[in-house]
Parts: C-alpha cells; structure tokens; sequence
C-alpha cells in the first residue's frame, strides 16, 4: 500500500512538472513584448503601406505649380497643378490653393511693380466657408495627371491698381501652404470630417512671372 502511495505521488509530481513546463513553453510563445500590440499581419499591412506611402509624399515637391501668361487684354494668367509622384494619387481641397476661386482676393497671388519694388496688391480678406467643401472642390489628380487650367484675370481696381505700373509689366507669384493632401485615398464631402487635417502638408510656389499689362 505504501509503495502503491509513494508511486501515485511520484506520478502526479511527473504530471505537474510536465504541464508546468507546458505552460511555460505556451506562455512564452503567445506573450508579446509590453508596448507592442498584437495583430496579424495581414490585418495591418494595407493601413502600414498607406502611411509608408503618405510619409513618402511632400507636396512641396509632388505637386508642381505651372504659371503663365495667356492673353495681355485683360493680363490673363493660366495655373495648373502636376502629380509628379511616380505612383500615388493626390487629393486636395482646393480652398486656399492655386485653385481656388478667391485666389486674388485671398493675397495668395502677389502683383509687384519690377521698377520700384512695390507691392500693388497688398490688401487680402479672410473667408469663412460653410463645410463640407462641395464635390467639386475636391480635385484628385493619378500620377503624372495635371488639373483642369484655372484662370485669373487680372483687371485694374482697388484690388489690383494696374495704373500705377510705368514699365508695362509686373511681376506675379502665387505662393502659399496646401492645407491637406491625401493619399491614395478617395476622399469628399461625405468623409471631410473623418479626414481634415489628416492630411500631408507642404508649400506651394510658382516662382516669379513677368506678365505684360
């Protein structure tokens, strides 16, 4: 009876021993380091190349501004905008940019007399839009695809006083700050309070344009 009992003990502590090791060896396997977050790789690697792909995109660069003179009765100006990025789309609202409606208005496109320095167009207001943006201010531009012209005229007035010119040309250039630019995403009205400000950011500069008047 006493060697049945010794057996019986010496059995169980065996049978302990092993599922503790067992335990272990499971534990170590499905542990995962503190701060890191467990999930499979499948599940994160569209949402890691999307980031990869957004971090990789400067629309300083990525997004080239083209500016031109078209006509000299009215001073026309023509601006397009460029995906150079060999492979992401581009989408940005064009609110503030060399897109947008308001762009004189807004200060963006500075008018400078060559002969004295002179800025002539030193006034700009500030707008108060209703959001979403509508559909149609949302521009989403494939790899190597360029915008639609935008043209500006640039008429004499307050805004632009063309009569205090002497030479018969100024200087124009539009320069400012994309606000958001997505990528590879389709992005509108319906997913503007998801994505503001979630987008890259960059500036935008034309360089100089001597424009005749």
């Amino acid at each position: 009876m006493t060697n049945l009992t010794l057996r019986s003990f010496t059995c169980a502590a065996i049978l302990l021993i092993l599922i503790y090791n067992f335990s272990a060896s499971l534990t170590n396997y499905i542990c995962i380091p503190s701060g890191i977050t467990s999930v499979p790789p499948f599940l994160t690697s569209s949402a890691s190349s999307t980031a990869d792909m957004a971090n990789a995109v400067d629309p300083s660069t990525h997004l080239r501004l083209s500016l031109a003179q078209t006509s000299k009765s009215p001073p026309t100006l023509s601006l397009t905008v460029t995906n150079t990025h060999p492979s992401a789309a581009l989408t940005f609202v064009t609110w503030n940019t060399p897109l947008d409606d308001a762009l004189l208005p807004l200060g963006l496109l500075a008018i400078t007399d060559p002969t004295t320095g002179e800025r002539l167009n030193k006034d700009s207001i500030k707008i108060n839009r209703m959001t979403p943006p509508e559909a149609d201010a949302f521009v989403s531009l494939k790899p190597g695809q360029t915008s639609e012209e935008h043209v500006v005229e640039l008429r004499n007035g307050p805004l632009v006083p063309l009569e205090k010119v002497k030479g018969g040309k100024v200087q124009v250039k539009v320069q400012g700050q994309w606000g958001d630019v997505w990528v590879d995403e389709e992005v509108g009205p319906q997913r503007w309070g998801e994505k503001s400000g979630k987008g890259v950011k960059g500036a935008f500069d034309s360089g100089v344009v001597e424009v005749e008047v």
